[in-house]
Formats: structure tokens, sequence, C-alpha cells
């Protein structure tokens, strides 16, 4: 995981991996940067866990597309400041990454 965090200019960053390698935006929360691949899921709509097992169940459809091969990055979005979820969206990183859904996953949090 690499983590990005900080009140300015994530979804510049965001932008620029998604433009480089074609990595697709899962953005959570009540800012969506506006790009072409971008899902956007608000936080008033569901929970963190609800979030990530959607983002766990859409890889797992890219990575059979994939011929079993991992997607090689992931962009998680998010402006939340609460510790607690994003320590939930943290752990569920992990798991992507130990069962080889995804290369790496960009995390970015305020």
């Amino acid at each position: 995981m690499i983590r990005v965090t900080g009140e300015k200019q994530k979804s510049e960053i965001a932008y620029a991996i998604q433009k480089y390698n074609k990595s697709t935006i899962y953005s959570y929360g009540n800012f969506c940067p506006s790009y072409l691949d971008t899902y956007m899921t608000y936080d008033t709509e569901c929970d963190p866990i609800s979030f990530c097992k959607f983002v766990m169940e859409n890889l797992e459809e890219k990575v059979r597309d994939n011929e079993g091969l991992p997607i090689p990055m992931i962009v998680i979005y998010t402006n939340l400041d609460d510790l607690v979820k994003i320590t939930v969206i943290e752990n569920y990183i992990k798991e992507m990454e130990n069962e080889k859904l995804v290369g790496n996953v960009v995390f970015m949090t305020r």
C-alpha cells in the first residue's frame, strides 16, 4: 500500500496515476475526483465495510477477466479523517493485496 495524505492536491496525484497506468479510482466519502474511470460511493450511502466489499468484488471480476492475474494498481480516494473508518479501509487494502487481487493500492486520505 502506498499512502498519500494531505488537505490539497490529492486529486491531481490520482489523476496522474490514472493517466499514467489507467488505474481505476474508487472514491469513498463526500468528494469525488471527476475522472473517467472512477467509482463513487458517498459515505451517507454505506459504511466503509460495504464499500470495501464492493471494491473487492469488483477486483475479483477484473482478475477473472484478466486470466487470473492481479490488477497492477488501483487508487482508493477518500477525504475521511475518521481514524476508525480509515483503519477499516486499510485492513481491507491489506487483504486485497494479500489475496493477489491487486499489486499496489494507492490509498489517499485527509
